[in-house]
């Protein structure tokens, strides 16, 4: 009598017949029924019946019907995939799967492989920007030394009594973010409050530049200023950021040669205190924003080079390296610290804080992120390696917000807009323009401080800055 198989015996008849002629080949007998039952992964009667059924057929005859039947199922398959047809059976849909896969894969395959093709390329050339470093000279020489009129302040006299112990010395830190400049704010956008556009940059620049050089020639009546510290943490230009880039007043290069400018001028304004002997030195540092990044997402490598403030720092850097009466600190790394005195200072333009429209909310984030960099920086393979005893860092200041918040264990800094079309747009509360300036001593991380408050400064009278950034604006402004 014949053998009947089951319909899952007749799905895996032609595994069994594969396997057999294997066995055969090999030992010149068929499988047994406990080698098909582990081969095939079936029961043990499933096996009995697939082993009969084998035994009274021809094996050979059986392979054959067997390769002409999978011929066919890639035939269908391709025909199938062409025409978009339903599948047959499981057969079927396995081969135009894996067909599918197999695809997939060798497309994956050359993507991966061309991926670390740029990257060993980007390795070796550090993304590119060897080649262009090794031009800034020549570039921000072709941009030309263009200077303003600067005014002296002259060194207050010392007062015959000093208002603290003999020889006590201090050096003070000018805080700069969030200049955006380019950025153009509207009265008609506003409902009122102050605009801001190149000239009203401008004029507020300077008068900040003026502001802290009468304030630091004051101190120094009091006593010695050693060192002016200029941490610069970025969104020194607007960028292309919140559908900016329809109202700016510049493109998105003419942003940076302006917003070098203006630095320039103020650096070299500011240096006028060390002609005069207020200051001894100035001391730069760099830190990027996110406004200018030229990725959809803030980029995590190569991160400085990939925002339009690693280019104004360059000029910068390049523009003062000879100068001795400046100090440059060249690292732009997402937090830099710097010892001031006896304190550590945490630089970083803060992003990730983000404005809250409350006073609670604001306090809450602000603690939570100064918590996770004390965490991340607290690390000991972060200590060790950095040779770092006591206290990771004494303050932390940050822009990006631009809200002006202090702290005792960080500082918050203004920006040169203030108050814009999109915090009126979202109830947003009014924020005053401006930057920080204060003191650190060797017993104090802060002696006194300044909030350098610019928003009621607008198109009258202007200065030499502003003249320039008008200048500038009929050159050049969109």
């Amino acid at each position: 009598m014949p053998t009947e198989l089951t319909s899952h015996e007749h799905s895996l008849l032609d595994r069994a017949v594969i396997f057999s002629q294997g066995v055969k080949a090999a030992n010149d007998r068929l499988p047994t029924q406990e080698e098909i039952r582990r081969n095939l992964a079936c029961s043990q009667d499933s096996a009995g019946r697939l082993r009969r059924y084998l035994a009274v057929n021809d094996i050979a005859a059986l392979a054959d019907k067997a390769t002409a039947r999978h011929a066919g199922h890639i035939a269908r398959a391709v025909a199938g995939q062409a025409v978009d047809q339903p599948y047959l059976d499981n057969e079927e849909y396995l081969i135009r799967e894996n067909a599918r896969l197999n695809r997939n894969l060798e497309k994956l395959r050359r993507e991966t492989n061309a991926s670390r093709r740029v990257q060993r390329v980007l390795a070796a050339n550090h993304a590119g920007y060897d080649d262009l470093l090794a031009n800034i000279k020549q570039f921000a020489g072709a941009l030309g030394d263009i200077t303003i009129p600067t005014q002296h302040v002259t060194a207050a006299k010392q007062l015959k009594a000093p208002p603290v112990c003999e020889g006590h010395t201090e050096d003070a830190v000018l805080v700069l973010s969030d200049h955006h400049q380019g950025d153009v704010v509207r009265a008609e956008d506003t409902s009122g409050f102050p605009e801001f556009d190149l000239v009203i940059g401008g004029n507020r620049w300077g008068y900040i530049v003026k502001q802290a050089k009468q304030i630091l020639s004051l101190h120094r009546a009091m006593y010695p200023i050693k060192r002016l510290y200029i941490p610069i943490l970025g969104d020194m230009a607007n960028g292309e950021l919140h559908g900016s880039r329809d109202g700016n007043a510049l493109f998105l290069p003419g942003q940076v040669h302006f917003a070098y400018h203006m630095l320039k001028f103020g650096i070299e304004d500011l240096l006028t205190l060390v002609d005069e002997g207020t200051l001894e030195e100035v001391v730069l540092l760099f830190s990027v924003g996110n406004h200018t990044r030229l990725d959809l997402y803030m980029p995590i490598k190569h991160q400085a080079q990939r925002t339009m403030d690693w280019l104004i720092y360059q000029f910068l850097i390049e523009r003062f390296r000879a100068d001795k009466r400046v100090i440059i600190r060249e690292t732009m790394s997402p937090f830099i610290f710097e010892n001031i005195r006896n304190s550590r200072y945490c630089f970083t333009h803060g992003y990730g804080v983000g404005y809250k429209n409350s006073p609670d909310v604001q306090a809450k984030s602000i603690t939570q992120f100064v918590a996770l960099v004390r965490g991340l920086f607290d690390s000991p393979e972060y200590r060790k390696k950095n040779g770092i005893e006591g206290e990771t860092f004494s303050r932390i200041v940050i822009g990006d917000i631009h809200v002006p918040t202090s702290f005792p264990r960080l500082l918050s800094n203004g920006s040169l807009n203030g108050q814009n079309e999109l915090g009126v747009n979202w109830g947003l509360e009014p924020i005053p323009a401006g930057q920080w300036l204060f003191g650190v001593s060797d017993k104090h991380q802060q002696t006194w401080q300044y909030f350098l408050d610019c928003s009621h400064v607008q198109r009258e009278k202007p200065n030499s800055y502003a003249q320039f950034a008008a200048e500038y604006a009929e050159r050049l402004g969109r």
